[in-house]
């Protein structure tokens, strides 16, 4: 599985197109095969601070992902909406186990 998190600042006045145009993706996204999570959530308390939450199944659905037209037109707009350079990791995760509390 991989996971990518992704972090963005957007802009104050770009904020509810931000969030218009993310929930588009996420719908289409979730449609792909190998998708299991994606996901955009807003930081406690920075009001404009946003991260995506991504699963895929292997390099392939990463890779069919990357390809999509509505990847492609969202990255090509948000050029406009973000306060500062995003920050986006990658997780390859080899297993997973129960955590015991």
């Amino acid at each position: 599985m991989i996971v990518i998190i992704g972090k963005v600042t957007i802009q104050p006045d770009k904020q509810a197109w931000f969030i218009e145009e993310i929930n588009k993706a996420v719908e289409a996204t979730l449609q792909e095969d190998g998708v299991s999570r994606y996901e955009l959530v807003q930081a406690v308390g920075e009001p404009n601070t946003f991260m995506m939450l991504e699963e895929y199944a292997d390099e392939a659905a990463l890779a069919h992902h990357m390809g999509t037209e509505h990847l492609k037109a969202l990255g090509a707009a948000l050029g406009n909406v973000l306060a500062g350079p995003p920050e986006i990791k990658r997780y390859n995760v080899t297993s997973t186990e129960l955590l015991q509390m």
